[in-house]
């Protein structure tokens, strides 16, 4: 299992954040070139739920299509819909070694809370 644990000043920084971050624990981020544009959408029925199902699209989309991300700005955020953008590149084995293969998100501790200075967010990825 991994922990990641985004924060921002905005309730959508833990979102792009979490996917990046996502990205990190899959391979070097710093070798993924801006080339590409992918839209990512997802839906849930609270913030927690929304923000697995986003992770998870990301993960199937890594999965289905190799897209691999650098960079995420989020299009449209409220508690039941997420629409990003993200920049990025096709994965290449030769360019990207997979640091750890993610299988999963899970529901488990997942969390978005409001903090004195922004918002926090909880998120474990099987591995």
């Amino acid at each position: 299992m991994v922990l990641i644990t985004p924060w921002l000043k905005e309730n959508i920084g833990p979102f792009a954040h979490a996917g990046i971050a996502l990205f990190s624990v899959l391979t070097e981020i710093k070798k993924i070139r801006s080339r590409k544009s992918w839209d990512i959408q997802a839906e849930g029925h609270d913030w927690e739920e929304l923000l697995v199902n986003y992770l998870s699209e990301i993960i199937y989309r890594f999965d289905t299509e190799q897209m691999l991300l650098s960079q995420i700005v989020i299009l449209k955020l409220n508690p039941k819909l997420v629409v990003a953008r993200g920049r990025g590149e096709t994965f290449d084995p030769s360019r990207h070694p997979i640091k750890t293969g993610i299988k999963a998100v899970t529901h488990h501790q997942t969390s978005i809370k409001p903090t004195a200075t922004g918002f926090s967010a909880r998120v474990i990825l099987d591995i």
